[in-house]
């Protein structure tokens, strides 16, 4: 293997897969990231979309080729990163394991957990790291959070809620940098995304489980489109609830406005407030009230420690294994199934009733 790492992007339909005037995504996107890292080098893209893979490989400096297998092939390819579509993330991953390339994918990992499964069983068969970009669990008031909660400061918990949106399907919010749907676009076709908003904005489902320090047992949900755009939903809220007792809301949305993540926790001694604005980082903060103690005490919080890229690098480059990585974005994938299912059904869903769970 060379210096650097030498990778290949593998689609390009994700929104956020790089700089994009079409969807007024000004960031750097996965694969800007990526690229601007000193121990990788961009090699080569492919998309089963021709014309958009050499958009965007054009946009990346980087050559383009409408061949997968001639490019898992390739002495050149140390690793791939993967952003096209979540319902054809099996197929790309499953080859690039066959193929022994180093995995880098974007979340959600697959649409149900059996495949997400199946990925996971794969890789750990054929000993090819794969890490899923599960970013939240990496920051620092993410974790604060969970050490919080598990050491058990608040008492037990009641109640959790999570709050993540913003305006992608609205309107361009320069504030937040987030982009906006134009019509056409892969995100608005569910067949595509397994799902809108609440398949893209996974976030809170992978961090509920992080914080609670288990699964929960039964999801019901209620999913609409308030803006009507596309087959899938831009708002959805799901409740997930635990075999001792306490539940959790989880809400996502595309039709809102900045992007905004609000956490409450109330637990039989306390209770903890955290509040993430990217448009108005004044009103950001991290507070816990506990005990006997009726004022509520902030929480100093740094950035994250860390990332999901770290951890990717560290496996090719060191031989590092993150198992716990793998194992939540089945629970992810499980999560997300069990949702979708009660949704469509208009009924509650046992995770035990989900294939392979």
């Amino acid at each position: 293997m060379s210096k650097k790492i030498r990778v290949a992007y593998l689609g390009f339909w994700h929104t956020h897969a790089l700089p994009n005037p079409e969807v007024m995504f000004p960031g750097k996107g996965v694969y800007g990231t990526v690229s601007d890292n000193d121990n990788i080098e961009a090699v080569v893209g492919w998309d089963w979309d021709v014309e958009r893979g050499k958009h965007g490989c054009e946009i990346l400096g980087i050559e383009f080729s409408d061949d997968l297998d001639a490019i898992l092939a390739r002495d050149d390819v140390d690793a791939v990163v993967i952003g096209n579509e979540t319902t054809k993330h099996y197929e790309v991953a499953m080859k690039a394991i066959a193929a022994k390339k180093p995995l880098y994918i974007n979340k959600l990992l697959a649409p149900t957990g059996k495949e997400a499964k199946e990925i996971v069983e794969a890789a750990r068969k054929n000993d090819v790291p794969m890490i899923v970009m599960l970013s939240r669990i990496h920051e620092d008031w993410c974790c604060k959070i969970r050490d919080a909660v598990q050491s058990g400061v608040i008492g037990k918990v009641i109640d959790v809620k999570i709050w993540h949106a913003h305006g992608i399907c609205t309107r361009f919010y320069p504030s937040d940098d987030m982009g906006y749907l134009p019509e056409g676009h892969g995100f608005l076709n569910k067949a595509d995304g397994a799902g809108g908003c609440y398949a893209d904005m996974c976030h809170p489902q992978y961090m509920l489980p992080f914080i609670m320090g288990k699964m929960p047992v039964r999801a019901y949900a209620h999913m609409n489109s308030v803006t009507g755009r596309g087959d899938m939903e831009d708002c959805a809220a799901v409740m997930y609830e635990f075999s001792d007792g306490p539940y959790a809301i989880l809400e996502e949305g595309w039709a809102n406005g900045p992007v905004t993540t609000d956490v409450i926790i109330h637990g039989t001694d306390g209770t903890i407030l955290y509040r993430d604005d990217r448009s108005d980082k004044d009103f950001d903060y991290l507070a816990i009230r506990h005990g006997e103690n009726p004022k509520f005490e902030r929480i100093p919080f740094g950035p994250a420690l860390g990332s999901t890229l770290d951890e990717f690098i560290d496996c090719i480059q060191n031989g590092a294994r993150y198992p716990e990585n793998n194992d939540r974005a089945v629970m992810l994938s499980f999560m997300s199934e069990a949702a979708y299912r009660s949704a469509d059904t208009h009924q509650p869903v046992d995770f035990n009733d989900l294939e392979d769970y």
